[in-house]
């Protein structure tokens, strides 16, 4: 989700119709995400009758506890999508104090988009108000390819031959030398989901990070990724007592897989998750 700082009363009319513009536009805000025969299912749906955007005063609550009325608005806001009867998208607009700009919350659920996704939405957003308030037609970038389109590649190249030519890598790698991570009651494991994760949070000071991000690079003649994957791994294999360690790693995902094929600017998540084994020396 993004809070924008907007100008004081925009119109809300327009906002709501760049809103549905944006659903028309891009096809993976239309996503839907049902279960059947406890199978995920993901199907792409057409136009709704209704776009999820809705006006919200909130200009009585004192500005000292604007920041916690806010924060706790965008977490209801964001409980509120529903992946299998409800758009992916949502948007809140926030009319703060007089003498306040007003707010726009913007809640995407992950699954329909990546980091990418969010700059294209968000320039269309805007050039959509923009065009509306001047009462000219919308007329967006060309689409590229749709991520519906995109995922059908991806299935049929997963199928083919060119997908293959790795497996002897995947397969000879030693994945059975990794152990799971301790659990403090086996009889737990069902509740390993993310709605029961905790954060742990820990900051590095100054100096610490630049040594971090400059001097250790620098010395061993590695990158940042590298070193933080290596203290990961020292950590888990103390933990686990274990000197083979599994775990995936993500990447963005738009790969250059076809040569003809255009995703910059695609809406979706690409993101893509694939195993890696870091083995330490005994």
């Amino acid at each position: 989700s993004v809070l924008l700082e907007v100008p004081r009363h925009p119109k809300a009319d327009l906002l709501a119709q760049s809103l549905r513009k944006l659903i028309e536009h891009h096809d993976a805000l239309r996503l839907r995400f049902t279960v059947e025969e406890g199978q995920w299912q993901q199907v792409n749906e057409g136009m709704p009758e209704e776009v999820p955007f809705e006006v919200i005063d909130l200009s009585s609550i004192p500005q000292s506890q604007q920041r916690e009325t806010l924060l706790a608005m965008a977490t209801t806001q964001q409980a509120s999508l529903n992946l299998s009867t409800g758009l992916l998208i949502k948007a809140v607009l926030l009319e703060l104090a007089p003498y306040q700009p007003s707010r726009l919350l913007i809640i995407i659920h992950h699954l329909g988009v990546d980091g990418v996704s969010w700059r294209i939405l968000l320039e269309d957003l805007l050039m959509t108000y923009q065009q509306l308030e001047r009462g000219e037609n919308v007329e967006l970038p060309p689409k590229t390819i749709a991520f519906q389109d995109w995922a059908l590649l991806l299935r049929d190249y997963g199928q083919g031959e060119k997908a293959k030519e790795p497996l002897d890598y995947w397969l000879t790698q030693p994945w059975l030398e990794a152990r799971n991570l301790p659990v403090d009651d086996e009889a737990g494991k069902q509740y390993n989901t993310v709605a029961t994760a905790n954060d742990v949070t820990v900051t590095l000071d100054e100096e610490q990070t630049r040594a971090l991000l400059q001097k250790v690079p620098a010395a061993y003649n590695t990158q940042i990724n590298e070193v933080l994957l290596t203290a990961l791994a020292e950590t888990l294999t103390q933990w686990t007592e274990n000197l083979t360690i599994s775990l995936d790693l993500e990447g963005h995902g738009r790969e250059d897989l076809f040569s003809e094929v255009d995703l910059s600017r695609t809406v979706g998540w690409f993101t893509s998750l694939f195993p890696v084994i870091l083995r330490l020396p005994p």
